[in-house]
């Protein structure tokens, strides 16, 4: 199977650019990074709770760890 064609830096920001001036443009904007920088799957983000990157100290947390039942449409070998 031929590897994913990754955007280039100039392409991701035609994409943040166009989020930008849409309705829930914070919010997509958000779901555009974790699947770009964090390479996260629509199912895993999609899943995700305040909890999972919020702190009880109501601060983000450094790190996301997805338990795997959660990690919907990822194939469980």
């Amino acid at each position: 199977m031929a590897a994913a064609k990754s955007l280039t830096a100039a392409e991701i920001q035609i994409v943040q650019h166009y989020i930008s001036k849409h309705a829930y443009a914070k919010r997509n904007l958000m779901m555009f990074a974790l699947s770009t920088y964090a390479g996260m799957r629509v199912g895993e983000i999609a899943g995700l709770v305040l909890a999972d990157v919020r702190g009880e100290d109501g601060l983000i947390r450094a790190e996301i760890d997805l338990a795997a039942h959660r990690e919907i449409g990822r194939a469980h070998v």
